[in-house]
């Protein structure tokens, strides 16, 4: 699904912020004092990344059956601005949103209010513990011997929002 897409680059696709500040010293300043606004050039800014989104967030609004998003994390941060309104400003704040990678979050609408459930992962990767020493790492070779493992392996990157149920929504008329 395309729009779910990271924000375009531009000319800058593939680079680290460390490299792009040493190809446009200029650039990364401008990002640095306005991420909202500063469009990589021949690329996206989060303004566009919200326009792109936008049509798939009305959508979001219409499934009755749970959701997996896997997405990138500026996408992931603007859908989670959006969802929880986590301020009285979401379209300004979602460059700032702290939204660790390789996180599983449970986003849950009743209807009228989303909650969030962070996973035990989030947690562990918040503390002085991550990222795990070289023991505990997971790699793609030791798949097939986790299938059916109770626990998910460190690394998996998944990011969940279930929608409405509909049991809730009969006999309400929205306004």
């Amino acid at each position: 699904y395309r729009n779910l897409d990271e924000i375009y680059a531009g000319m800058f696709d593939g680079m680290t912020e460390k490299q792009i500040a040493e190809a446009d010293a200029r650039f990364g300043e401008d990002r640095k004092v306005d991420k909202l606004a500063t469009r990589y050039p021949h690329g996206e800014s989060y303004l566009d990344l919200i326009t792109r989104l936008e049509p798939l967030i009305h959508e979001l609004h219409s499934y009755e059956e749970p959701l997996l998003i896997v997405s990138h994390q500026a996408t992931l941060r603007v859908l989670r601005a959006y969802l929880l309104r986590d301020s009285s400003k979401p379209r300004e704040k979602c460059p700032s949103i702290d939204l660790p990678q390789h996180t599983v979050m449970k986003i849950t609408w009743d209807g009228w209010n989303f909650e969030v459930t962070p996973s035990a992962l989030e947690a562990k990767m918040k503390s002085k513990e991550f990222p795990p020493d070289e023991r505990e790492r997971w790699v793609a070779a030791d798949a097939e011997a986790l299938r059916g493992a109770p626990e998910p392996p460190i690394g998996l990157e998944e990011w969940h929002w279930l929608g409405p149920d509909p049991k809730k929504w009969k006999g309400h008329v929205a306004s």
